[in-house]
């Protein structure tokens, strides 16, 4: 009964992973449409900005944190 179950737990923590990974990916690549320039942009104004995010650090920023979800994505579905 016990072998059953850590099966049954591994399989919900696979398709969890997965499903994380996948969330992530989704996320960086929805930052990057229509085109990385306008999407990044769009980032950049409407969400950094209004943060408190200096208009000087706010594209290195937006770049660095979509790289880091595309990172975070590739790692979790490898």
């Amino acid at each position: 009964m016990k072998k059953l179950y850590l099966k049954h737990e591994q399989v919900i923590l696979n398709s969890l992973r997965i499903a994380v990974g996948i969330v992530f990916l989704l996320s960086a690549i929805g930052k990057m449409l229509p085109s990385p320039p306008t999407g990044l942009a769009l980032f950049e104004s409407k969400t950094l900005i209004p943060s408190g995010v200096g208009e000087g650090f706010a594209p290195y920023l937006s770049r660095m944190l979509v790289l880091l979800e595309l990172m975070i994505g590739m790692m979790l579905l490898k």
